[in-house]
């Protein structure tokens, strides 16, 4: 584990002020967030799937109808994400020639394999492109309703707990300001914020790899709890050795 950087946050007192700080801001931020938006974050979502299709498309696509209908595009150019940054995107082509720019969120099961010349069938609600379809797959675009709940509890999972950790720690230093340096204890603590938080990061990247698409909390949480548990007892076994030696120099 690091000492010189994570020292710092608790070595004085205006810096473990600034770390308490930043934890309640953590905490408090997304907290408030959560209650916020996770009641109704899928509703839009769920009105989405259950749409039912158009018996008579639209004169437009732009008409804001709640039914989905269809239209059939040629791909006249495909870009997949290089950098970052760098966002996915397909220009699709009617029949009429008015082009329409779709970006997405990632490859997906449709994109990548696109090319040039290509036919997708592009689903429409209220006024907008959610959805390409090509090659018995589909895909929708960034621009297509998502679950607001699952992504707030994620993002809370991802800073809520580290934010507990930093206000956990910071009042254990003021408590023993005295102390001239923080102890192993804090310092294990200070370490294991950054890694629950990095933990949360890595989980949803661990789904998507293993072909879960869909964006969703509980799958995520399953990857970051026996993740959390292992960063724990590693922490919990750098203090007990650090002790231990600590204990045999004096």
């Amino acid at each position: 584990m690091s000492h010189v950087p994570l020292k710092g946050l608790v070595r004085s007192t205006p810096a473990t002020v600034f770390t308490l700080l930043f934890g309640i801001a953590v905490v408090v931020g997304f907290g408030i967030a959560l209650v916020k938006v996770v009641p109704g974050g899928a509703d839009e979502l769920h009105t989405y799937e259950k749409a039912v299709r158009c018996q008579k498309a639209p004169a437009t696509p732009a008409d804001p109808i709640d039914c989905r209908w269809t239209r059939e595009y040629t791909v006249t150019r495909v870009h997949l994400h290089q950098k970052k940054g760098d966002m996915t995107y397909a220009i699709l082509k009617s029949v009429n020639g008015v082009t329409r720019k779709t970006e997405y969120t990632n490859e997906g099961p449709v994109v990548s394999r696109l090319h040039q010349g290509d036919r997708v069938t592009a689903t429409f609600w209220r006024g907008v492109l959610t959805e390409i379809s090509a090659g018995g797959g589909s895909q929708r675009t960034d621009e297509a309703p998502v679950n607001w709940r699952a992504r707030m509890l994620i993002f809370g999972l991802i800073t809520i707990p580290s934010g507990i950790l930093l206000i956990a720690v910071a009042l254990w230093r003021l408590s023993r300001r005295a102390m001239p340096e923080p102890t192993p204890g804090m310092i294990a603590t200070l370490s294991l914020a950054g890694a629950f938080f990095f933990a949360g990061l890595f989980s949803p990247l661990v789904l998507s790899v293993l072909g879960q698409g869909r964006e969703e909390f509980w799958p995520v949480a399953a990857v970051w709890v026996p993740a959390a548990l292992i960063l724990t007892a590693v922490a919990r076994t750098y203090v007990v050795k650090k002790r231990a030696t600590e204990a045999a120099a004096g």
